[in-house]
C-alpha cells in the first residue's frame, strides 16, 4: 500500500498542480513531491496533525496550507495512511501572478501616460498607480461595476474613465480572481510624459517604517520641493540612488530628465566631455559634429552625480561654475550656454575631512551642502529588516520561482544581531543567495550563511573602522549623550562643547 501511494505521487501532483505528500498515521509526511515531480526533502518528516486527525477518524479532512496564501490541504486517509494533497500550486501562481503585475504597474503607467490598476473578481481595486509611479491610495478598495462586469464576462472592454476625465479605461480580466485596469490620459497629457526623465523610483519604492527612515523620507520630500542642491549622505548600500530618483520624481521637474553619473567610476579623461561635451574637431575618435554634454541634456531637468567625492578638482571648478553662474562650456569650445540644472550629488566620504587635506574644494562643498540628507544605515534602523526580508523574498519568489513563505523568528534573531556592513544591499544579496539555496517553506537559522554566525569580535564595529570613522563616530555619540544631558538645548550643548552653534550644527547632520 505505502508503495503503491508513493508511485502515484507524481501523477497526482501533476494532476493537482500542486504538492502531494504520503503520511504515516502519526500524520508524518514521509515523501512529498511537488508539481514538477521533484521531491521536496525540507518538508519530509513534518507532522501535520490534520493527517493524523483524518486518519483517526477515517474521513476527509481539510484545513489552510502551511505553503502559500488562501491555499487549502486535503488529508484523504487510505488505511494506515493518507494521502496528502495541495492546490498551492495554483494559489502561488495566482500570488505570483499578482505580484508581478504590482511590481510592473509602476512601469505599465509610465509607458500608456495614465494610470494602472489591479481589480478582483468584484471590480474592487486592490493596487493602483499614478503615472509618476506614486501610489493612488483613493482607488484602493473602490468597486468598479465595469470591471465587475468584464470579470464576469471574461471578457475586455473599453469604458470611459472614471479616474481621468476625458479618457478612457481598458479592462483585461487577466485570471479568474484578477483583472488590470489601463486608464490613459489625454494626448496632452501623453506629450508632457514623453519629456519625462529615466528616474524609475518613487518614496514608495523605499521599504521600511522605522523613525530613523521615515524622518529621512520627510526631509527628502521637503528637499524635492526646493530648488537648493542636495548632497546625500550615507554608507554603501544604504540607498542613496533610490532617495536621488524619489527626490527628482516628487519635484516639479519630475517630467524633465533625470541623469546619473558615477563619479568615481568613469575615468577622468572621459568624465569632463561626458559632463560639459565638447566642439567638433577636439580630439580624436570624438564625435564629427561634437556632442552635447549631460548638463545640457539634462536642461530643466536633474543630474545626480554619485560618489562626488571621487572627482578631480578641476572638475569641481567646472562643476562650481555650472552651479555659481548656471551656464556650460563645451570642451574646446568658447561660446557659454545657459543651463538649468538641479543637482543632487552623493558620497560615502567625509567632505570636510577632504578638504583638510586639500583633495575637495571648500565653496563647492557649501554650494552642495545646502540640504544635506543623511540616508540611515541598517544598522541605525535595524526594526526595519524583518519588512525588508519579507519584501526581498516575496521578489525572489518571482524571479526564482521559489516558494519561501518567511522567515522563521530564530533565523530572524540572527539577521538582527549581525551588524550588516554593506547594508540594505548586503540583506538584498543574503536573501538572494538563501533563495537559491531554499525551495519553499519558512527561513530556518540552518538556512543562513555562515558568514552571519561568524564571531563578532571579528567584525565589531571598531575593527571595521579607519581611525577617522572611529573619531567621527566617538563626536556623534558624545554630541548626542550631551544634547540628552542639556534636553536638547542645542545653545547650551555647543557651549559645553566648546563649540560654535553652526560647528554643532554641522556635526549633527553630517
Amino acid at each position: 500500500m505505502e508503495q503503491a501511494l508513493m508511485n502515484s505521487l507524481p501523477i497526482i501532483a501533476k494532476l493537482t498542480d500542486g504538492f502531494v505528500a504520503v503520511a504515516d498515521k502519526n500524520g508524518n509526511r514521509l515523501k512529498v513531491i511537488d508539481s514538477a515531480g521533484n521531491s521536496i526533502h525540507s518538508l519530509e518528516n513534518r507532522k501535520l496533525e490534520l493527517v493524523e486527525q483524518a486518519i483517526k477518524e477515517k474521513k476527509v479532512l481539510s484545513g489552510p496550507s502551511e505553503l502559500a496564501r488562501d491555499a487549502k490541504i486535503w488529508a484523504i486517509p487510505i488505511g494506515e495512511y493518507a494521502l496528502v494533497v495541495t492546490d498551492d500550486g495554483k494559489k502561488n501562481r495566482q500570488i505570483q501572478i499578482e505580484n508581478s503585475l504590482k511590481e510592473s504597474l509602476s512601469l505599465i503607467s509610465s509607458i500608456i501616460g495614465g494610470e494602472a490598476s489591479l481589480y478582483n473578481e468584484i471590480g474592487e481595486t486592490l493596487h493602483s498607480v499614478n503615472d509618476d509611479g506614486s501610489v493612488n491610495k483613493n482607488a484602493i478598495g473602490q468597486i468598479n461595476k465595469d470591471a465587475y462586469t468584464s470579470m464576469s464576462l471574461n471578457k475586455s472592454d473599453v469604458v470611459n474613465s472614471g479616474i481621468i476625465p476625458g479618457g478612457k479605461s481598458i479592462l483585461i480580466p487577466i485570471s479568474k480572481g484578477l483583472g488590470l485596469e489601463l486608464s490613459v490620459l489625454s494626448p496632452q497629457k501623453k506629450m508632457e510624459n514623453t519629456l519625462e526623465g529615466n528616474a524609475k523610483y518613487t518614496f514608495e519604492n523605499i521599504i521600511g517604517q522605522s523613525p530613523a527612515l521615515k524622518k529621512t523620507i520627510n526631509i527628502s520630500k521637503k528637499a524635492a520641493k526646493s530648488i537648493s542642491s542636495v548632497l546625500l549622505l550615507g554608507e554603501s548600500g544604504t540607498g542613496k540612488e533610490l532617495f536621488a530618483h524619489s527626490i527628482h520624481n516628487h519635484s516639479n521637474r519630475k517630467h524633465k530628465k533625470f541623469v546619473s553619473v558615477n563619479c568615481g567610476a568613469i575615468p577622468e579623461n572621459l568624465i569632463e566631455s561626458l559632463l560639459f561635451g565638447y566642439e567638433k574637431g577636439t580630439f580624436t575618435g570624438g564625435n564629427t559634429t561634437g556632442k552635447p554634454g549631460l548638463f545640457i541634456d539634462a536642461h530643466n531637468g536633474t543630474v545626480f552625480l554619485d560618489e562626488i567625492g571621487e572627482m578631480d578638482l578641476s572638475l569641481q571648478t567646472r562643476l562650481l561654475r555650472v552651479l555659481q553662474e548656471k551656464e556650460v562650456t563645451p570642451l574646446g569650445g568658447t561660446t557659454t550656454l545657459k543651463v538649468d540644472v538641479r543637482v543632487i550629488a552623493a558620497t560615502t566620504k567625509n567632505l570636510e575631512e577632504l578638504i583638510e587635506k586639500g583633495k575637495f574644494r571648500e565653496d563647492l562643498y557649501y554650494r552642495l551642502h545646502v540640504l544635506p540628507v543623511h540616508i540611515p544605515s541598517l544598522k541605525e534602523r535595524k526594526e526595519d529588516i524583518s519588512v525588508l526580508v519579507n519584501h526581498f523574498i516575496k521578489e525572489f519568489n518571482i524571479l526564482l520561482n521559489k516558494r519561501l513563505s518567511g522567515c522563521s523568528e530564530d533565523a530572524l534573531k540572527v539577521l538582527y544581531k549581525y551588524h550588516w556592513p554593506g547594508n540594505v544591499r548586503q540583506l538584498r544579496n543574503c536573501i538572494e543567495w538563501i533563495a537559491n539555496m531554499v525551495d519553499t517553506g519558512l527561513i530556518q537559522s540552518t538556512d543562513l550563511p555562515h558568514y552571519l554566525f561568524e564571531d563578532k569580535t571579528k567584525h565589531s564595529t571598531y575593527k571595521e573602522e579607519t581611525l577617522e570613522e572611529a573619531i567621527r563616530r566617538f563626536e556623534k555619540e558624545y554630541i548626542a549623550k550631551v544634547l540628552k544631558e542639556v534636553n536638547d538645548n542645542k545653545q547650551e550643548a555647543a557651549k559645553q562643547l566648546g563649540v560654535s552653534a553652526t560647528t554643532l550644527w554641522r556635526k549633527i547632520n553630517n
